[in-house]
């Protein structure tokens, strides 16, 4: 399990994100997804706010890779969540514009950074996944 921290300056961005969560979470349920996600709020001075994820599973997207980590940008407008899954492999910064399978440098929501079993390191864009997997990972997107 891998947890992270974010801070939040106000509840209600704070609960805009674990509506968002829990959705994502009833989701896996129903997909019977081997994924296993929790949260605590933590209030802090003021109306600030800090939410702990707890998060991790098995990811494997075909023979060759398995998910090591998404960087997400639809849950906040500053910077992505990123929710590592590998924290054995190293994945250095996530670009949110990078994408190893079309190249393209373009603003995007989702990026999935994948490892294979030599831990080499690529990143998928989520407009990408499905060209590159072959099938719709699903799973790994939400």
């Amino acid at each position: 399990m891998s947890s992270t921290i974010h801070h939040y300056e106000n509840l209600n961005d704070a609960a805009l994100v674990i509506e968002r969560l829990a959705k994502l979470k009833a989701r896996a349920e129903k997909h019977n997804w081997n994924v296993d996600l929790d949260w605590k709020l933590h209030p802090s001075s003021g109306a600030a706010c800090k939410l702990e994820l707890t998060y991790g599973g098995s990811f494997k997207v075909d023979d060759e890779w398995r998910l090591v980590a998404v960087a997400d940008n639809t849950m906040t407008n500053d910077k992505p969540m990123v929710f590592v899954f590998d924290p054995d492999v190293s994945i250095g910064a996530v670009d949110l514009s990078r994408c190893d399978h079309c190249e393209r440098k373009i603003a995007r929501r989702k990026v999935l950074v994948i490892a294979n079993s030599k831990n080499e390191v690529r990143h998928v864009g989520g407009n990408c996944a499905e060209d590159f997997f072959g099938h719709d990972p699903l799973w790994a997107t939400w």
